[in-house]
């Protein structure tokens, strides 16, 4: 059997270097499901059925959220041991006020 000057055979060489490609290909795997993962196009992914659109504080403790569940708008009131719905919206279609 032949040896290189380390006194490892070129099997040996071989295993370490299919090993070593095994790992890269298998991170790359992972760091590309875990990107598409982030970004919700992965096919399967479910949909987020609940948004924040928009938050104002009102202070340290309080704040109004705009929020959008199944395609609709929800003002709600937020604190520190509560949260308590103030007003339903509906997306009317052409209905702007100038």
């Amino acid at each position: 059997m032949e040896t290189n000057g380390m006194g490892m055979g070129d099997g040996s060489l071989e295993i370490i270097r299919m090993m070593v490609s095994l790992v890269i290909v298998l991170g790359m795997m992972y760091a590309a499901y875990y990107w598409l993962k982030r970004r919700g196009t992965m096919p399967g992914a479910t949909q987020k059925r609940l948004r924040v659109i928009e938050r104002l504080p009102i202070d340290t403790r309080r704040s109004i959220l705009l929020l959008q569940i199944d395609g609709e708008e929800m003002l709600v009131g937020v604190g520190s041991d509560s949260i308590s719905p103030i007003k339903s919206l509906k997306q009317e279609v052409g209905n702007d006020e100038a």
